[in-house]
């Protein structure tokens, strides 16, 4: 799923980070960057993303975008305030003109079959079933 959304520099954080490993153990929704969104950070800081020295800070950016459970589209705009797999409080509010909003972040909701569940899609940066949803 996260290589047909364009979603595949999150999935390669994923995986240079082993966080891919955690969403083996359990049911989360996925608030995932889109390629577009690690664009605008520009080369340097894509860079830093993946350089080995700073795998724990990559690893924490990564488990940021993860809530713990699984919430559909019509879930996330009433979900409130959530702790992020990271230990930080994810927003999920539905005041946005363009739609929910996570931390101020607009959502990009879509839908997508995965082999054990649903997923849901956002584009700004600040496995047995995943809910994907990706910041604008």
């Amino acid at each position: 799923v996260l290589e047909l959304r364009g979603l595949t520099v999150f999935r390669a954080l994923l995986e240079a980070t082993g966080v891919d490993d955690e969403l083996r153990a359990g049911t989360f929704t996925v608030l995932a960057p889109t390629n577009g969104a690690f664009a605008a950070l520009g080369q340097p800081a894509l860079d830093a993303l993946f350089d080995p020295a700073q795998v724990a800070e990559a690893a924490a950016l990564a488990r940021f975008h993860l809530l713990p459970g699984s919430a559909r589209a019509s879930d996330l705009v009433g979900l409130g305030t959530r702790p992020t797999l990271e230990g930080s409080l994810a927003v999920v509010d539905g005041a946005g003109a363009a739609g929910p909003r996570v931390n101020g972040a607009t959502l990009h909701i879509t839908h997508a079959q995965t082999p054990s569940g649903v997923a849901p899609r956002s584009r700004r940066c600040p496995r047995p079933r995943w809910t994907i949803s990706s910041i604008r």
